[in-house]
C-alpha cells in the first residue's frame, strides 16, 4: 500500500537524513518503479547484517535458494593472513572492480549499525591468538568505506535499502517496502518467512529474536528507529569468556581503548550450577565474575559505539550508507539493573 511505502521513506529520512544519498535514491521511487519481471538480486552489507536471514527467503519469494548470495564486507577471511594483513586494499571491494563483476544486478543493501554487525562478527570469526583486536578494528574501517564507495556507484533503480534494525522491528513497513522492491503482488509467502524468522510460534521458535509487534500508527508509534536495550551479556557471553577478556588480560585490546580493571584479576565462578548469581541472606545477588563479564561487554560496545559514530562518521558531511545517523541498539545493564546507554 501507498501509505506505507510512505512510512518507509520517513522511516529512512530518520535513519540517516533527509539530505543524504541513500535517502535521495528512495525518494526518486526509481528502485520501485523499474521493471519488475524477476525477482533475482544480489545482497550485499557488512559482515554481521543479515545476509542469512534474506537467504533463508524460500523459492515462492525469490525463485531461487540461497538467495543474494554473500558479498559481505570484509570479503573472506584471506585478509587475515599475516603476509597480508596490512594491505590496504586486501578482503574489501572497491567500486569499479565490484561494478565489473555485477553488471546488470539488482542490489538488496542490508545495513546494520556496525557496533552490532561487527560484535556479531568479531564473536564468530576473530581469532585472538592469531591476530589483535586492532586489526579487526581496523578492517571494519576499511570495509565500512568499502562499501559506501560501492553503494554510492550503484544506480538508484539497481538498489534497495533494507536496515536490519527495520525488518526486526517494524515489519509491516519493511515487508510492504521489500515487496514493492521484489515486485510481489502477494506477500503470504513472505510474511511467513518473516514469522518464521523473526516472529515464531509455539512449534518453530524464532530463528532471529523479535520485539514485540508494535501498530505503525499515531496510537502506538513506531519504536523504530529509537536505540534498542540488549541483554549484552546474554547475547554476547562466549565472546566475552573466551576472546575478549582473555585479550585484554594480555594487554590486547586496542591501544586506545582501556578495560575494565576487574580483567586483571578475573576468575570464573568456581560454581556454575547457579548460573551468575549468589544468594546472601536469601537475596540473591551477581556475583563478581558475572559483573566483570558485564562490564567487560559494556565497555568493549561503549568504545566501539565511539569509534564508529564519532571517528568513521566524522570523514563525511553526507553520513556513510553503513552507518545510521544515530547509535541502533544499547546494552541495558541487567545484573546491575542500569536500563541506560553505557558511557565511557
Amino acid at each position: 500500500p501507498q501509505h506505507l511505502l510512505g512510512s518507509y521513506l520517513a522511516a529512512m529520512e530518520v535513519y540517516w537524513s533527509p539530505s543524504s544519498r541513500a535517502v535521495a535514491c528512495i525518494r526518486s521511487g526509481a528502485w520501485w518503479s523499474s521493471p519488475r519481471n524477476t525477482t533475482s538480486f544480489d545482497t550485499l552489507g557488512l559482515e554481521g547484517a543479515g545476509h542469512h536471514a534474506i537467504e533463508a527467503m524460500p523459492r515462492a519469494v525469490t525463485g531461487v535458494t540461497k538467495a543474494g548470495g554473500q558479498n559481505s564486507f570484509p570479503w573472506g577471511r584471506g585478509w587475515a593472513r599475516d603476509d597480508a594483513i596490512d594491505g590496504d586494499d586486501v578482503g574489501v571491494k572497491t567500486a569499479a572492480a565490484f561494478a565489473q563483476r555485477h553488471q546488470g544486478a539488482r542490489f538488496l543493501v542490508l545495513t546494520r549499525d556496525p557496533v552490532d554487525s561487527w560484535s556479531s562478527a568479531v564473536a564468530r570469526f576473530w581469532h585472538p591468538l592469531e591476530w589483535r583486536l586492532e586489526v579487526e578494528l581496523r578492517q571494519l574501517n576499511r570495509s565500512i568505506h568499502s562499501m559506501a564507495s560501492v553503494v554510492d556507484a550503484i544506480p538508484c533503480d539497481r538498489k534497495f535499502f533494507l536496515p536490519f534494525e527495520y525488518l526486526k522491528r517494524e515489519a509491516d513497513t519493511a515487508l510492504a517496502a521489500l515487496a514493492a522492491f521484489l515486485g510481489l503482488d502477494d506477500l503470504t509467502s513472505l510474511v511467513d518467512w518473516h514469522r518464521q524468522g523473526f516472529g515464531g510460534d509455539d512449534n518453530h521458535p524464532p530463528r532471529w529474536p523479535l520485539p514485540e509487534a508494535t501498530d505503525n500508527n499515531t496510537k502506538h508509534p513506531p519504536r523504530w528507529p529509537l536505540p534498542e536495550a540488549t541483554d549484552c551479556l546474554a547475547k554476547y557471553d562466549g565472546l566475552i569468556r573466551r576472546k575478549l577478556i582473555p585479550a585484554a588480560q594480555r594487554q590486547e585490546w586496542p591501544e586506545a581503548w582501556e578495560p575494565p580493571p576487574c580483567v586483571h584479576h578475573y576468575e570464573e565462578d568456581d560454581d556454575e550450577r547457579d548460573g551468575d548469581q549468589d544468594t546472601q541472606e536469601g537475596t540473591a545477588v551477581p556475583t563478581r565474575a558475572a559483573l566483570c563479564r558485564e562490564e567487560t561487554i559494556v565497555t568493549f560496545r561503549a568504545h566501539l559505539t565511539v569509534f564508529v559514530h564519532g571517528t568513521i562518521a566524522k570523514d563525511t558531511d553526507d553520513g556513510l550508507v553503513p552507518i545510521p545517523k544515530r547509535p541502533m541498539s544499547f546494552c541495558a545493564r541487567r545484573e546491575l539493573r542500569l536500563d541506560r546507554p553505557a558511557t565511557l
